[in-house]
């Protein structure tokens, strides 16, 4: 991670936690996320480069904070080449203070082709949600912000981003 500073992005493989005490470290992705200071490009295992389309079409993963804006602002260089950018949020009542259409029209601004939706939760955890849309739309990176949580609240509660660097079969870059 010494190296990460002076870096533009980092990039990663997804973990494969095995045993007990593997679940309660971070994931290298999620280590890398909180310590680089720049994006991390997290690649699902058994990811090849070579027979997946990579930054075609992008799912941001819209929820209003610092973190968000991070990996928005982070990812600005592959959203400018995409065919189409899908800022999402999953609607969850808290009430957002920037719309996804808002971030929307902020990337158009930035030669972004991209579009906001509010999509209803289907039920499951928002993650799922998430990938589920991030599929439907025919999408092949998901960008977000990473929200650290202490690791044993990470244990008993869980979290987005824990989830996302787990469980995503998509590539994913992330910031915090």
């Amino acid at each position: 991670m010494r190296h990460a500073h002076v870096a533009d992005l980092v990039i990663v493989s997804q973990s494969a936690p095995q045993a007990f005490e593997d679940r309660l470290r971070l994931s290298l992705g999620e280590s890398a996320t909180m310590a680089a200071g720049c994006p991390t490009l997290c690649l699902p295992r058994g990811y090849e480069p070579d027979a997946v389309p990579f930054g075609a079409d992008i799912l941001i993963a819209w929820r209003d904070g610092p973190e968000a804006v991070r990996a928005v602002r982070g990812a600005i260089p592959l959203l400018r080449e995409a065919a189409a950018a899908h800022v999402v949020t999953v609607a969850e009542g808290d009430g957002q203070n920037v719309h996804p259409q808002e971030m929307a029209d902020h990337l158009r601004r930035h030669g972004v082709n991209a579009h906001g939706a509010v999509v209803a939760r289907r039920g499951g955890k928002v993650t799922d949600n998430l990938i589920v849309e991030a599929k439907e739309r025919g999408c092949d990176l998901i960008v977000f912000g990473a929200y650290g949580r202490s690791t044993v609240s990470q244990i008993l509660l869980g979290g987005v981003s824990r989830r996302m660097y787990t469980q995503s079969d998509l590539p994913i870059l992330a910031s915090h």
